[in-house]
C-alpha cells in the first residue's frame, strides 16, 4: 500500500480570473477526486487537499501536506495554475527532500519537459488520461521498481528525461468500469463550491464531466489529453451518479461541463427519458456544439428538467470562424439559438475575441451578431495562446514560456493580433458585457432567477460591484 496525497494547488480567484473575480466559478476538481477514487479502490491509502477552495497560502498547504507524510504527491494544474503547482512542489522539496512529486492535468500533457525544466522539484510528469498510469506508479513507487517503465509518464532521472510513451486514453467501458470520483474527500461539496451566478438557478449545485473527446477541430482547444474520439459514461452510470449527489449532498441542480453533452446522442436520449420516468427531478444545464442539436433533441431535453444550453459561438466574423476550424457558419448560429429558446431552453453563448486575423471590423461584427442573438447570457473571454494547441504553435514572436502561463485564463491580455491593442480588446469586452448586461430585459431575467437562489445575492452584487469598479479604472 502506497500513502498518495493529491492537491489541487493554492491558487486565488484574483490569480485565475483576474478584474472578474468575483463572478468566477469555484468547481470541485472532479479530475483528482476520480484519480483518488481510482486509487482507494485499489488498496491505496489516499489524501486530497483542495487548497483552492480552503483559500490557503502556499505555506498552509505545505504544512499539510508535510503532516500526512505520503510516499507520493500528485497535484494537478491548468496552464494558469501550474506556476502555483510547481511554486508548491518546489517549497516542499525544501522543507522534505525525499517526498516523491508528480505533477498532472492538461498543461503538463503538452508541455512536460518545458515545465519539469521550470520546476526542478517535480520527479514525474502524468501525460494524458492518468487512472492507469497512476496505479501502475504506485505500485512502481511501493515495490521501488523504476517508474520510467510505466507508460504516461515523464521521468526525471538526474538531468535526463525519460518520456515511457502515450498510453491510449481509456475506452467506453473502461470508464464505466471506473468508481464514482471522491467527493467524500472533498470540503462540503454543497457549502464549499458555487458555479458563476450566470449559471445556475438553483442551490446547491455542482458540475459533473460525463465523456472524453471532443469531435471539433477548433485550433484554440488543446486535444492532446483525451483527442478527438468521444467515449462517456453509460446513462446507467450517470443516473447512478446523479442519484447519489441528490440523496448524498442534497444537490438540487448539475451543471455537465462535458466539451460536448450532446455528441453521444443515444446515451442522452436515453437519459432524459430516464430522468422524466424514473427521476430524480432536478434542474440541470449543459454544453452543446451548434450543429448537433435538433429542435426534437432540445424539447426532450428540456422536458428531463435543462434549463440552460452554453454554445461555443466563439465569433460574429465568418472569417473568424472559418480561420480557427470551427465548422459552423452564422446561419447556423441563429438557427440553433432560436430552436433553443423555442423548446423553452436558454441559451448561453460563449464568445472569444483576439484571435488570430482579428480587426476593428471583426470586433465590431461580433459586438452586433451578440446583441442580434436571444441569449438569455453570455461569456465573453479574450484568446490566450495555450501551449498544445494548432494555432499556438502557428503564432510568431510568442516566448510560450511561464512568463504568460500564470495570465493564460481568458480574462488578461496574453496576446494582440496585428492591428489591435490591448485596450481594444478590453473596451470591447467591457462594452458588450455593458450593452448586453444592462438591458431591462437581462435585469429583470436575473431578478427572477435570484428569486429562486437568495442565497446569491451577496456573490451577485460584489459581482456587480467589481464589474462596476473595473470599468472605471480601465
Amino acid at each position: 500500500m502506497t500513502k498518495l496525497c493529491l492537491v489541487n494547488p493554492p491558487i486565488t480567484m484574483a490569480q485565475r480570473y483576474g478584474p472578474l473575480s468575483c463572478a468566477g466559478s469555484l468547481l470541485p476538481p472532479l479530475n483528482i477526486a476520480l484519480l483518488a477514487a481510482v486509487a482507494r479502490e485499489a488498496g491505496h491509502e489516499v489524501s486530497l487537499l483542495d487548497a483552492e477552495a480552503m483559500r490557503w497560502s502556499v505555506g498552509e498547504t505545505v504544512e499539510r501536506v508535510l503532516a500526512l507524510s505520503p510516499d507520493l504527491l500528485g497535484v494537478t494544474a491548468t496552464t494558469t495554475s501550474v506556476v502555483a503547482a510547481g511554486t508548491l512542489l518546489e517549497e516542499v522539496r525544501r522543507r522534505e527532500p525525499g517526498i516523491r512529486t508528480c505533477l498532472g492535468g492538461v498543461h503538463v500533457s503538452s508541455r512536460a519537459a518545458e515545465t519539469m525544466a521550470r520546476f526542478p522539484s517535480v520527479d514525474i510528469c502524468a501525460v494524458g488520461e492518468a487512472e492507469v498510469s497512476l496505479l501502475e506508479l504506485l505500485g512502481a513507487v511501493a515495490s521501488g521498481e523504476d517508474a520510467a517503465q510505466v507508460p504516461g509518464l515523464v521521468v526525471r532521472r538526474g538531468t535526463e528525461l525519460i518520456q515511457s510513451g502515450r498510453r491510449p486514453p481509456l475506452t467506453a467501458e473502461e470508464l464505466n468500469r471506473l468508481p464514482w470520483p471522491a467527493w467524500d474527500l472533498l470540503p462540503d461539496l454543497a457549502r464549499t463550491y458555487r458555479p458563476a451566478m450566470h449559471s445556475f438557478r438553483r442551490l446547491p449545485c455542482t458540475s459533473l464531466v460525463t465523456s472524453r473527446g471532443c469531435p471539433g477541430r477548433c485550433t484554440f482547444c488543446d486535444r492532446t489529453v483525451s483527442g478527438t474520439s468521444v467515449r462517456g459514461f453509460s446513462a446507467d452510470y450517470l443516473l447512478g451518479m446523479v442519484r447519489h449527489l441528490v440523496e448524498r449532498y442534497g444537490i438540487r441542480e448539475i451543471i455537465f461541463h462535458d466539451d460536448n453533452f450532446v455528441t453521444l446522442r443515444s446515451r442522452l436520449v436515453e437519459f432524459c427519458g430516464r430522468l422524466i420516468d424514473e427521476g430524480p427531478r432536478l434542474s440541470w444545464s449543459c454544453t452543446a456544439r451548434i450543429d448537433m442539436v435538433s429542435p426534437e433533441t432540445l424539447t426532450l431535453m428540456r422536458r428531463a428538467g435543462c434549463w440552460q444550453i452554453a454554445y461555443g459561438i466563439e465569433s460574429g466574423s465568418q472569417a473568424i470562424l472559418d480561420a480557427v476550424h470551427k465548422g459552423i457558419s452564422l446561419e447556423q448560429i441563429r438557427r440553433a439559438v432560436a430552436w433553443t429558446v423555442e423548446a423553452g431552453i436558454e441559451p448561453r453563448g460563449f464568445f472569444v475575441i483576439g484571435l488570430p486575423g482579428e480587426t476593428r471590423e471583426t470586433l465590431r461584427q461580433t459586438r452586433e451578431f451578440l446583441m442580434s442573438l436571444p441569449l438569455g447570457d453570455f461569456q465573453m473571454s479574450i484568446f490566450a495562446p495555450h501551449p498544445g494547441t494548432e494555432v499556438t504553435a502557428g503564432l510568431h514572436g510568442l516566448t510560450g514560456g511561464a512568463s504568460q502561463w500564470e495570465r493564460g485564463g481568458g480574462w488578461l491580455v496574453t496576446y494582440i493580433p496585428e492591428g489591435l491593442t490591448g485596450a481594444d480588446l478590453l473596451a470591447t469586452q467591457r462594452q458588450c458585457m455593458r450593452d448586453f448586461y444592462l438591458r431591462p430585459g437581462t435585469v429583470l431575467r436575473y431578478a427572477r432567477r435570484l428569486a429562486g437562489a437568495p442565497g446569491a445575492w451577496v456573490p451577485l452584487c460584489r459581482a456587480a460591484a467589481q464589474l462596476a469598479r473595473n470599468r472605471v479604472q480601465a
